[in-house]
């Protein structure tokens, strides 16, 4: 399966075989603390 198909899917990332996990948990914890970042940003 393509990145694409998994970008179509509604996925908005997609990692390689062979991505390490704490790789994927830093990405991760980036993108959440961003979002949060974000709707406080929104609420105040």
């Amino acid at each position: 399966m393509s990145t694409q198909c998994f970008f179509e899917m509604g996925f908005d990332r997609a990692f390689p075989p062979g991505t390490r996990a704490d790789e994927v948990i830093e990405k991760l914890d980036a993108d959440f603390a961003a979002r949060e970042a974000e709707s406080k940003g929104a609420t105040e």
